[in-house]
């Protein structure tokens, strides 16, 4: 049972091989009897640390992004993503943050990178997320023929706009969506964008 211990600490990443030679070294100046019941002691605790990691892995929140969506108002149309948390606790300070870039037919690069906000009141650019939760994060917009990115602040303050036909001149124009929280992994997906009559769509790549 130690040695299944062991061989599974040390897959996690913890250094049991290096302290358990140093406890070798030391059979010459101790006992046998107490070296016994000190390797008996470190599968014990080595129990207790495996069990508590897979409990907290059981337990971890788990964001996922489900689906792209659509918000048409009267003055524009909103893409969004629906981010929902399928674990079995909340997932704490979650933020969106993307990644736009390509290169359109004259070579000129487009890099964007920074944080969005999320499409509640007051466009918050962090929020937690209960159990079975699901929230949408506003990524872009298209508001009279302008392709808009919001920022921290909301739309407030825009982070990139550019006209559609700009826009259509970008060869796979790529769009990198990651959305953090501060007690579990991040959940990642890319997609590409496209002009489509007077829109801009977003399709996962």
């Amino acid at each position: 049972v130690v040695g299944i211990v062991v061989y599974i600490l040390e897959a996690l990443g913890f250094k049991i091989s290096e302290i358990l030679a140093n406890y070798i070294n030391a059979i010459g100046k101790i006992s046998y009897g107490a070296f016994n019941a000190i390797i008996m002691a470190f599968g014990g605790a080595g129990g207790f640390v495996l069990g508590r990691y897979l409990y907290d892995q059981y337990k971890k929140p788990i964001l996922e992004i489900s689906r792209v969506d659509k918000l048409i108002t009267p003055e524009a149309v909103y893409w969004r993503v629906i981010v929902k948390n399928v674990g079995r606790t909340g997932a704490e300070y979650c933020t969106g943050n993307i990644h736009l870039w390509g290169s359109d037919t004259d070579g000129n690069q487009l890099d964007i990178k920074g944080s969005v906000c999320w499409s509640i009141l007051g466009n918050p650019s962090t929020l937690s997320l209960n159990v079975g939760d699901e929230q949408a994060l506003d990524i872009y917009r298209i508001i009279d023929g302008i392709f808009q990115v919001p920022t921290e602040p909301g739309w407030r303050a825009i982070r990139i706009q550019l006209p559609l036909e700009k826009i259509e001149s970008y060869y796979r124009l790529k769009l990198k969506i990651r959305i953090a929280a501060r007690n579990t992994k991040p959940a990642e997906k890319t997609f590409e964008l496209f002009k489509q009559q007077e829109n801009i769509i977003m399709k996962e790549s």
